[in-house]
């Protein structure tokens, strides 16, 4: 994973303009723990994504999962779908339960909104 990270490395490297409790130490370490695990989580689900080219509102759970979408926000997206919700820009993805910022970054290239005659829906909002 690299170097591990902690307040006293920072402190160690920095003079920081303030003198940090115990609890606070332990509690910044804690967050970078977290944000490395996050950090980690991230770049494996980058390498197992196999995406392509799709309408976020005709794909199918399957092509979700084969594209490598986990099962749990694929899950997510197709009730979604099923409940009737409509994706009118690829930020509406960010909506779906389990798409974080990560994610979506990494899919929004591939999202191509494509009219079909047996989805087309009225917007009757302005």
């Amino acid at each position: 994973m690299g170097i591990t990270i902690s307040y006293t490395t920072i402190e160690k490297y920095y003079n920081p303009p303030v003198q940090l409790s115990e609890n606070q130490i332990e509690l910044v370490d804690s967050l970078i723990r977290l944000y490395e695990i996050k950090e980690l989580r991230d770049a494996r689900t980058a390498s197992k994504l196999n995406l392509k080219s799709f309408n976020p509102n005709q794909v199918t759970y399957h092509e979700l999962i084969e594209m490598g979408i986990p099962e749990s926000t694929s899950k997510i997206w197709s009730n979604y779908l099923q409940s009737g919700v409509y994706f009118r820009k690829s930020e509406d993805l960010l909506k779906v339960y389990s798409i974080d910022n990560s994610l979506y970054s990494q899919i929004e290239p591939y999202v191509h909104f494509i009219q079909s005659k047996s989805k087309t829906r009225l917007n009757l909002r302005n």
